[in-house]
């Protein structure tokens, strides 16, 4: 939304890896504006003072990182509108978890 602050998107992802038990496991940004360099403004982290504004495109790529495993992003990119967003990635997202990892690393307890 344009106003909102790029320090709101990566609280809001961290929130989202958190109500999802994996807390801790998200330690870098959220994403970052797309433009002729990379990255640049608006950055989606903590200590972000940049605003999102109109005309703005910006990809959200969060990362989840679980050690002895590995990390991953998805990542999709979306144009600031006047009203909300528009997103401009539609490629399909999803993980097939692997079976022979123990369901300790993949945040949830052993059955």
């Amino acid at each position: 939304m344009p106003g909102r602050a790029g320090s709101a998107g990566r609280r809001r992802g961290a929130g989202h890896f958190a109500a999802n038990g994996l807390d801790g496991h998200f330690p870098s940004h959220t994403g970052h504006g797309l433009g002729l360099g990379h990255p640049e403004p608006p950055y989606l982290v903590p200590e972000s003072i940049d605003t999102l504004q109109a005309h703005d495109v910006v990809a959200l790529e969060p990362g989840l990182f679980l050690p002895a495993v590995g990390g991953m992003r998805f990542e999709r990119n979306y144009l600031i509108t006047d009203c909300g967003h528009e997103m401009l990635t539609r490629h399909q997202l999803g993980l097939t978890p692997r079976a022979d990892l123990p369901r300790e690393i993949m945040g949830s307890p052993s059955r």
